[in-house]
């Protein structure tokens, strides 16, 4: 019996059509895939914390794994019932306030002089119509959901089931899935390999993890700061806050803007301040704490994770959103950064040339084994050195095996040899030999 064995072509083809067949699956599942997703980024954030208490304390991985999914959900059960109804009504109240305060806006720039001068006539009427169409559909959105609401809770309920199963699962064997992407490489290269993922693992991990932590800073930091000088809605515009800080450049000075928006036009303001000074103190305080973030906070939570320039982060968040929306634009920057990182890795292999492997040949070697040998290393490159006569070399038959050695295994042979029978031989066979000879 013959063992089946594939030439390059049809290695390659091979890997090639998987390739494609793995593409056109994913493609098509890939409205199934975002628990999964979701719990790959819940593993790069948890799992740091799950190995330090499991080896701090030696009980097992699984149980401290139960106890954060207690915690959490412990925490979102309190959050649901003490501050879900603040934001909800705080939410409706800027919904509702829409409308007024285009009114005033219009009224506003009426009576500026400039205005007034060039004769420009403001008409934000159509725009305030499409504001209180809009809030109107917010507001009922309640009752068009009320009628598959079985549907979507069972949907999402599958969804969170998935998500807390996976991630447990990836927790638990972080370390051998690493290890076991990394056994899928051949051994010469595994350590190599290793060294890219580890790589690409910790940029993932450091990236996400100080996201988190950095909305959750800007949320509170904010809240703090609008609820001391009143602003209304402040707990919507802290956690709006801190989310669009996601974004770079545009979305702090989005959330800016929108937090001098309803400044101007809130109801009352506090300490006898005018609407004007309300907003003035808003965008200093908003500037402030963005020289914070940038100066002190994103250099101590991110440092030199992610190289990216601002404007690829950009079109990487809209790439990200227009394709997986929330979980896309979250992805976005990270999966930018491996990006980069990989595309250095091949940049530097598809640059530099290999070192040569001299494979040195003795009298009683058998050269087909010493150079299977430097071929299993992963080395390409191989500089054969015979320093003395080795009678296997004065044969056809061992040419032929080597030649055929060298073609499947796509080597680059050098012969170097001070045998005048081997280096003819060996130049019979149409192999490279050295410009000198020993």
């Amino acid at each position: 019996m013959r063992e089946i064995r594939f030439s390059n072509r049809a290695k390659e083809t091979t890997i090639w059509v998987c390739a494609v067949l793995v593409a056109l699956v994913l493609y098509r599942t890939a409205h199934l895939l975002s628990p999964f997703v979701w719990a790959v980024v819940a593993t790069y954030i948890f799992h740091p914390l799950v190995t330090f208490m499991a080896r701090q304390t030696g009980v097992p991985r699984a149980v401290w794994i139960i106890l954060i999914y207690i915690a959490l959900f412990s925490g979102i059960a309190w959050a649901v019932v003490n501050i879900g109804p603040v934001i909800s009504q705080q939410t409706m109240n800027l919904i509702n306030e829409g409308p007024a305060a285009l009114e005033q806006t219009q009224q506003y720039l009426a009576d500026q002089p400039l205005t007034r001068d060039l004769g420009i006539e403001l008409d934000l009427t159509q725009l305030q119509r499409e504001v209180e169409e809009r809030s109107a559909d917010l507001t009922g959105l309640a009752e068009r959901v009320a009628l598959p609401v079985i549907e979507i809770v069972v949907d999402k309920s599958i969804r969170l089931f998935i998500f807390l199963v996976t991630t447990f699962y990836l927790l638990v064997n972080a370390e051998k899935a690493m290890a076991f992407l990394i056994g899928l490489a051949p051994r010469p290269y595994q350590h190599e390999i290793e060294t890219l993922l580890r790589r690409i693992n910790d940029t993932l991990g450091a990236y996400l993890r100080s996201q988190l932590i950095l909305i959750a800073i800007m949320s509170t930091a904010t809240w703090i700061f609008l609820s001391i000088i009143r602003v209304e809605s402040a707990l919507v515009l802290g956690i709006m806050t801190g989310f669009l800080e996601l974004i770079p450049i545009i979305g702090p000075y989005s959330a800016g803007s929108i937090a001098v928006t309803v400044a101007l036009f809130q109801d009352t303001t506090p300490f006898g301040w005018s609407h004007t000074t309300l907003a003035i103190v808003v965008a200093v305080g908003y500037f402030v704490l963005r020289q914070i973030e940038d100066n002190l906070i994103i250099p101590t939570l991110i440092g030199r994770a992610v190289h990216l320039n601002p404007i690829l982060v950009i079109f990487a968040l809209l790439v990200g959103a227009s394709t997986g929306g929330i979980l896309g634009m979250l992805l976005a920057v990270p999966t930018a950064a491996v990006v980069r990182i990989i595309s250095q890795y091949l940049y530097v292999k598809i640059l530099s040339r290999e070192p040569p492997y001299v494979v040195s040949i003795s009298a009683t070697d058998n050269p087909i084994q010493r150079i299977e040998e430097a071929a299993y290393t992963g080395a390409k490159r191989l500089v054969v050195l015979n320093v003395d006569p080795n009678s296997a070399l004065h044969h056809h038959d061992t040419y032929q095996q080597l030649s055929r050695l060298i073609v499947s295994e796509d080597l680059d042979v050098t012969f170097i040899s001070s045998d005048t029978v081997a280096r003819g031989l060996a130049q019979t066979h149409g192999m490279r030999l050295a410009a000198n000879a020993l």
